[in-house]
């Protein structure tokens, strides 16, 4: 199926990386944040929390990692 991927601008090299591998395996649509659509969705968030930490959720709206920094959000993308 088809995966919608949005970051905040503060991750934009992260979605890239996320992307290129996604592309390996599935059919990647790189939608920007004013997408509607929430079926298959993984977003990349920037939020306040300490440095390195990082929130993952999944559930039936989608995938999303939050985190301040590009360290903390690498690491969330490695979990998947």
């Amino acid at each position: 199926g088809r995966v919608e991927l949005s970051a905040d601008p503060a991750f934009e090299n992260e979605r890239n990386y996320l992307s290129g591998e996604l592309q390996k395996r599935l059919l990647v649509n790189n939608a920007d944040s004013g997408t509607k659509r929430r079926q298959n969705r993984i977003q990349l968030q920037k939020v306040p929390l300490p440095s390195g930490e990082y929130l993952l959720s999944v559930n039936e709206e989608g995938i999303k990692i939050a985190a301040a920094g590009t360290d903390a959000i690498f690491n969330g993308i490695q979990s998947l």
